[in-house]
């Protein structure tokens, strides 16, 4: 991307100083053990400059700073494990960038989902859209979605929200869930066996 620069750790400081040496000064262990000690002080920082961003970062950070990084973006841990708040994480970052469009709904489903097949996201007249996800979803990952695609979707617009169920797991409750998100949320199941869709309105 143009005017962007993209930071990346040296891990050589000496080997790169070594070879922006002049001519003079090549072969020459005194000069060379000089400028080991004074790089060997930059090669030090940088690297724990590094330790410290990769600790930031949602893949590197533990439990603590993934805290610490939900509160950033406005995201609390609720009942999520590390695994999946850091899917939570990195869609409520895109759910904080939505503008509404099908594509917004599309990519935050499958950052907090961790799911590739959205099977069809479709708007209807008056202010409604329906969105089918072709893959089945773990309870967590459930939860998390019905607290951010409301804040995803465009402001007074509702969402009819369909996946995939199996006949066991139909019977799951949806509505007396309460995330924070999106309050109560209403739901039916349709069709029988391992064709069963959940379907929630949010």
């Amino acid at each position: 991307m143009s005017g962007v620069t993209v930071l990346g750790h040296e891990t050589d400081h000496f080997h790169a100083a070594i070879l922006k040496l002049v001519g003079p000064f090549w072969g020459k262990p005194r000069i060379a053990a000089l400028l080991y000690a004074l790089v060997k002080q930059v090669q030090l920082l940088e690297d724990a400059t590094w330790d410290v961003l990769d600790r930031y970062t949602i893949d590197g950070a533990d439990t603590a700073r993934l805290d610490v990084l939900g509160r950033v973006v406005g995201q609390p841990r609720f009942w999520a494990d590390d695994e999946i708040y850091r899917a939570v994480i990195r869609a409520k970052i895109r759910a904080n960038r939505s503008r509404g469009l099908v594509d917004d709904v599309i990519q935050v489903i499958q950052l907090a989902g961790a799911v590739t097949t959205v099977t069809a996201v479709d708007s209807y007249s008056p202010a409604t859209m329906r969105v089918v996800l072709g893959e089945t979803l773990t309870p967590a990952r459930q939860i998390a979605l019905a607290f951010l695609l409301p804040k995803t979707r465009p402001a007074g617009v509702q969402l009819h929200f369909s996946r995939p169920v199996t006949a066991a797991a139909s019977s799951l409750t949806w509505g007396s869930s309460r995330t924070g998100g999106g309050g109560d949320f209403g739901s039916a199941v349709s069709g029988g066996g391992d064709s069963a869709y959940s379907v929630r309105t949010l």
